[in-house]
This record gives structure tokens, C-alpha cells and sequence, in this order.
């Protein structure tokens, strides 16, 4: 593995939500646009609503991913950004189902919802795994907060394993150390 290897998913997932947020941009300022006053009142709010959420899921997800590079920048510890404080939020609000009949025909809004979606689903797991790890490494005081590594997790599209976070030597899957 080479030195940047350990951020090359970070920095993927990054760009991502990065491009998204452009993408977003761009539909809601040429929107109305598009649209014109043709759709109805309801269409309007259900679209206005959604239009909501995929700002809303992004903007947990940048401010997830954001304290996630304070830590490659040695900013906070993994503690720190697992703690309430940095965890991903929304969920409530990023996660809830709406019946798609309900939905206007838009195509560029549905693929932007479903795409960040996605990328939330994916962060809400890293955050999930960030906060396991950081909790047994609490829970066993083998290391502290800045020795703790995020486990090891596939690139999307991919079978190469590289870990999120790393300290010190790679480790495999179940935990012992690799040697090179």
C-alpha cells in the first residue's frame, strides 16, 4: 500500500459528496425555472420537501466527512470525531421513505435523491463502524485515541481493502498485523 492509500476512500467519498453538492446547487437554482408555475401546489411543496432532504443529507454528510478529515489532519483524535458531537445526523429526517406516487416527475430530482441517499447510507455505516471500533478500544484500554485505526472496508466498485484511518502498520481483517 502506498502513503496515500489510507485516504484514497476517504478522498473518493469526499469528491462525491463535493460533486453532489454542486449537483444540487445546479438544480435548485435553475429548478423554477425548468418548471414554471405549470406543476400544482401540491407538486410544488412535495417538490420543495425533497428538495429539502437531499440538502439536508448532504449537508450531515459534509459535516461527517469534514470532521473525518480533521482527524487525517490531526486536528481531533477518532475519539472525538465518534463522539454525538461529530456523529452523522438526520437520520430521521434522510432516511424516511416517501411514497413515490406522491412524488412529481422529475427525473434530475429523483436521481439526485436516490444518489444521495446512497452516500448517506454509506456514511451512516462508516460512522457506525467508526463509533464500534472507538467504543472497544474504550471498552478493552489497549490503545489510545490516537492509535485507534478504523477497520478495514471495500471501495465501492471494487475488491481493494484499505483501511479509513491508520496509525501505524496496516492490519488484516481479523486483526493481526500484515507483514510486507
Amino acid at each position: 500500500m502506498s502513503a496515500t492509500s489510507p485516504t484514497t476512500f476517504f478522498n473518493r467519498t469526499y469528491d462525491e459528496a463535493m460533486d453532489l453538492l454542486v449537483e444540487a446547487r445546479n438544480y435548485v437554482a435553475v429548478g423554477d425555472l425548468r418548471k414554471g408555475r405549470s406543476a400544482s401546489s401540491t407538486e410544488r411543496l412535495m417538490q420543495c420537501c425533497e428538495t429539502m432532504r437531499l440538502t439536508t443529507r448532504l449537508t450531515h454528510v459534509m459535516a461527517w466527512l469534514l470532521a473525518q478529515r480533521a482527524v487525517h489532519a490531526g486536528e481531533i483524535t477518532v475519539a472525538e470525531a465518534a463522539s454525538e458531537k461529530f456523529s452523522l445526523g438526520g437520520e430521521a429526517t434522510c432516511l424516511k421513505e416517501v411514497d413515490p406516487a406522491l412524488m412529481p416527475p422529475d427525473s434530475w430530482l429523483e436521481t439526485l435523491l436516490e444518489r444521495s441517499k446512497r452516500l448517506y447510507e454509506r456514511v451512516a455505516r462508516l460512522d457506525e463502524m467508526v463509533r464500534r471500533e472507538v467504543a472497544g478500544e474504550a471498552g478493552s484500554n489497549q490503545a489510545n485515541p490516537d492509535q485507534i485505526r478504523q477497520s478495514q472496508i471495500k471501495e465501492p466498485g471494487g475488491g481493494t481493502v484499505v483501511p479509513l484511518f491508520r496509525t501505524g502498520p496496516p492490519r488484516s481483517r481479523h486483526g493481526s498485523s500484515e507483514t510486507s
